[in-house]
């Protein structure tokens, strides 16, 4: 090597495990129920290729309260996607109406990262959803029943109220027409009783 007026520099950095995830989110897919998808950033690598894990653990209970004898206890480990290039998954299977923690993990030959947990609570099918309302619907049919007995008597009330507006709008007339015909007749009388006085 020949003598350079600038010396060459090499930065050397130890490599280390990467940075855990950030900004991860979880959706459900709309079109598939039990069907879940996670997306997460990648952070610093240390250095070296890393590659990304995904586990999904049982959560503590169902979206009701009632825990569930035959579900697996909560932090057991139901599914694991490794070595995925991308912090991106979608995972399927999962039970509806249940809680899960989904751990997003970084790891490259030094090591992982701490886990970036998300908690997701799957929702209920459309199918059972379409029952609900129709048990809604069918419960709301025995009140109805008790109502219209009510309704009955409410109506019967108005219809009298009414017919007596009518008849005294139709009685006030007449009575007002009577009165106009028989002060014309009344008028005509006094008329005629004048001009005969002035005849004479």
């Amino acid at each position: 090597v020949d003598a350079q007026r600038v010396p060459c520099v090499f930065h050397v950095v130890p490599a280390g495990v990467p940075e855990p995830v950030n900004n991860c989110s979880a959706w459900h897919n709309v079109s598939a129920a039990g069907q879940v998808v996670v997306a997460c950033l990648a952070g610093w690598g240390g250095g070296l290729a890393q590659t990304f894990t995904l586990e999904v653990r049982q959560g503590p209970s169902s979206s009701q309260g009632v825990e569930d004898p035959s579900s697996s206890a909560p932090g057991t480990v139901l599914a694991a996607l490794r070595h995925q290039p991308e912090p991106h998954f979608t995972v399927m299977g999962l039970t509806p109406g249940k809680e899960y923690y989904l751990a997003v993990i970084a790891s490259n030959s030094q090591g992982s990262a701490p886990p970036t947990v998300l908690v997701h609570l799957t929702p209920i099918d459309v199918a059972e959803k379409r029952t609900s309302a129709v048990v809604a619907e069918a419960s709301s049919g025995g009140e109805l029943e008790k109502v219209m007995p009510v309704m009955g008597v409410v109506l019967g009330v108005l219809t009298g109220v009414l017919l007596c507006g009518v008849a005294l709008v139709v009685g006030v007339r007449a009575r007002a027409w009577h009165a106009r015909a028989h002060a014309h007749a009344l008028t005509r009388i006094v008329y005629n009783e004048a001009s005969k006085a002035g005849d004479d």
